[in-house]
């Protein structure tokens, strides 16, 4: 459901700054070798500190915040949690602050070691590891509460585990922690799409978009909820007994499939990289009947999406619907590149219409019968 992972903060640089005091020999050598970031010999000597003083959660901070330098997420973060559980009074924000300087000089703080544990467990999810990505999350929400980002990414573990009910409630803690997120309105709008409350899903969205004007991806999920209005209609529509009926659906399904286009056009001008939105825009534009507007986003999918069936396949048939020769030979290319894919009745019936309008109908009754003998092994 999630459909995006926050970015790894680059937490390598520490500032040096001159001079450290310390009772510990070994606190004040590894303080130094930070400074000098001579991380090999910090280590050893935070090491040496922990051994020497067992009941100090302190060493683990400093052995944490050398991981953190070099990328290590998961090895900081578990030295972060060592701290933690050797010393609890460590795992606040202000202690962190407090404890993370070096002659009073603030050389890391409790919001990047936060980070740090978030980092981790994305590191998890990234490797397909979510039961491994949990309990990092769950130490992060312990030290910090009230920030949404390791709620949402809680709930896209839970999703991977497949418990929907822990998902669910993880966002709705979110939302109360954060009620002013545009991405927990995205989320929960999610779930009330995938749990068919359009209306549900419709104001959520429409709340994020008044925290961000600019959510594209909150566009593009008012998109779907538009169109799956459409595509209701559209059954409704399809079992209505009278023409009066009928017309009266269908510019309700017009009205809808509008509302999508606009919706996808405004998600894809705000961020261009949307494939879906740019994918669903076309086969609005399909639904709409404006075939030039169609084809001109089914460009741009196929040229972001060039192994997708799907896109080939629209592509074509946008351009099979045109009354110009040199569009049913882009649509010939269009549907030759998804068959190349993947072969289906569909396609080289498509294919077989399309020959048939460029007057190679030796071509076109091959394409048909291939079409037949698809259908005939299904």
């Amino acid at each position: 459901m999630l459909k995006k992972l926050f970015a790894l903060a680059g937490l390598a640089g520490i500032v040096a700054v001159a001079g450290c005091v310390s009772t510990n020999p070994h606190a004040s050598s590894t303080k130094i070798y930070i400074q000098q970031k001579n991380n090999e010999k910090a280590m050893a000597e935070a090491q040496a500190w922990a051994e020497s003083d067992p009941t100090s959660g302190s060493p683990y901070l400093w052995m944490g915040l050398i991981k953190a330098s070099q990328e290590d997420y998961p090895g900081a973060a578990d030295e972060f949690i060592k701290a933690f559980e050797i010393d609890s009074t460590l795992k606040s924000m202000e202690a962190l602050d407090k404890e993370l300087t070096i002659s009073g000089a603030q050389v890391f703080d409790g919001q990047r070691v936060y980070q740090v544990i978030i980092n981790a467990a994305i590191s998890k999810i990234n490797e397909n590891k979510p039961k491994e990505a949990a309990p990092y999350l769950e130490k992060a929400i312990e030290l910090n509460p009230n920030d949404a980002k390791a709620y949402l990414l809680l709930v896209n573990v839970y999703e991977q585990a497949g418990d929907m009910d822990k998902a669910k409630k993880a966002l709705a803690t979110a939302d109360e922690k954060d009620p002013n997120n545009p991405q927990v309105k995205l989320h929960l709008a999610l779930f009330a799409e995938q749990d068919g409350k359009l209306d549900q899903a419709e104001k959520l969205l429409k709340e994020a978009l008044k925290i961000d004007t600019a959510y594209a991806e909150a566009y593009k999920e008012l998109g779907f909820v538009n169109f799956e209005r459409g595509k209701k209609l559209e059954e409704k529509f399809d079992k209505a007994k009278t023409k009066k009926e009928k017309e009266s659906i269908k510019k309700d399904i017009q009205k809808y499939y509008k509302a999508a286009a606009e919706n996808f056009d405004k998600a894809t001008n705000l961020d261009d990289k949307l494939d879906e939105a740019w994918l669903n825009l076309g086969i609005s534009y399909i639904k709409l009947e404006k075939l030039p507007e169609a084809v001109k986003a089914l460009e741009k999918y196929t040229s972001m999406k060039g192994n997708d069936y799907n896109g080939w396949f629209l592509l074509a048939g946008a351009l099979a619907a045109s009354e110009d020769k040199a569009d049913h030979e882009k649509a010939l290319e269009a549907v030759n590149t998804a068959i190349s894919i993947k072969e289906t009745p569909d396609a080289y019936n498509l294919k077989g219409a399309v020959l048939k309008k460029l007057k190679r109908k030796k071509e076109a009754m091959k394409a048909f019968k291939k079409a037949m003998e698809l259908e005939a092994k299904k």
